[in-house]
């Protein structure tokens, strides 16, 4: 039971920090659409655009910035 008010006292930080981040975060990257390669892309622009979702997902959505406020 003590483990559960801990999580409970944590939620609100976590989630305050995750909107912030999502206020501060203005970068031109999250005003466009996220990034996916086509079906004639080569395997370097794939790889490349694939990084590049995978950033626009840290950094654009509510999960991800989540995800990365929690994992430090």
């Amino acid at each position: 039971m003590r483990q559960h008010g801990r999580f409970a006292s944590l939620a609100p930080l976590v989630v305050l920090l995750a909107c912030s981040a999502c206020s501060t975060t203005h970068d031109a990257r999250c005003l466009s659409s996220r990034p996916a390669w086509k079906i004639n892309d080569d395997q370097p622009t794939r790889a490349k655009q694939t990084g590049a979702a995978e950033r626009w997902d840290r950094q654009c959505t509510l999960v991800g910035v989540v995800s990365s406020a929690t994992s430090w």
